[in-house]
C-alpha cells in the first residue's frame, strides 16, 4: 500500500511539474522551468538550522561573483537536505576557470503579483512536509536539468508585495542522498 501511494505521489509530482512548466521567453535553454515557493528562514553561515524548511544565507564573495551569492538549503528532521544557489557571475573571470554553460545565466526578475495566480507554483513547504526523505531526494533529483525559479514568501525579505513578486533563477546543486551507501555529512 505504501509503495502504491508513493508511486502515485511521484506520478502526480512529475505530471504537476510538467504542467507547471510555462515557457520563459527570456531564456533560450530547452529545459522547462519549475517555479517553487516557500518561506525561508535567514541563517548565518555558522548557525544551526532551528526548523524544518528552507534556510537562506549569504555566501562570501568569490572572484567569479559580481555580488555575494545567496545559498538556500532545505533540511528537515527526517535528514533530507537539498542545496541551491543564486549567483551573479563575472563571466570574464569564470571563463578563465571553466567553460560557461546555460546554467550560469542566473538572474532576478520582477513580475506583477498576478504571476502567482496565473502560473502554477509548487509550495515546497507544503509538499515536502508530507514526504519521506527518499521522496524528497527523488523529487529534487528531477530538478537537475530544469530551470528552477524561487519565490521566497518570507515577509522579512520583502520579495512578495501587494503589487509585485521577485523571482530568482537558481541553480540546483544536489542533495545528501547516499551514493553507494555512503552519506556525506558536513
Amino acid at each position: 500500500m505504501k509503495k502504491l501511494i508513493f508511486t502515485l505521489s511521484l506520478l502526480i509530482a512529475i505530471t504537476t511539474i510538467s504542467s507547471y512548466a510555462k515557457r520563459d521567453d527570456n531564456d533560450t535553454s530547452p529545459y522547462s522551468p519549475v517555479y517553487l515557493t516557500f518561506s525561508s528562514a535567514y541563517t548565518g553561515s555558522n548557525e544551526y538550522f532551528v526548523r524544518n524548511g528552507m534556510h537562506r544565507s549569504i555566501l562570501e564573495m568569490d572572484d567569479t561573483d559580481r555580488i555575494p551569492s545567496i545559498n538556500w538549503q532545505y533540511s528537515n528532521s527526517n535528514g533530507a537536505e537539498a542545496y541551491f544557489v543564486y549567483a551573479e557571475y563575472n563571466f570574464e573571470v569564470l571563463r578563465t576557470y571553466r567553460e560557461l554553460t546555460w546554467e550560469d545565466s542566473l538572474y532576478v526578475r520582477t513580475e506583477p503579483v498576478s504571476f502567482l495566480e496565473n502560473n502554477n507554483v509548487i509550495d515546497i513547504d507544503e509538499m515536502f512536509s508530507a514526504k519521506t526523505k527518499e521522496e524528497i531526494w527523488e523529487f529534487t533529483n528531477t530538478l537537475q536539468d530544469k530551470r528552477v525559479f524561487f519565490i521566497d514568501k518570507n515577509p522579512d525579505f520583502g520579495e512578495v508585495t501587494r503589487d509585485s513578486v521577485k523571482i530568482y533563477r537558481v541553480k540546483y546543486y544536489g542533495n545528501n542522498q547516499p551514493v553507494d551507501d555512503v552519506v556525506y555529512e558536513e
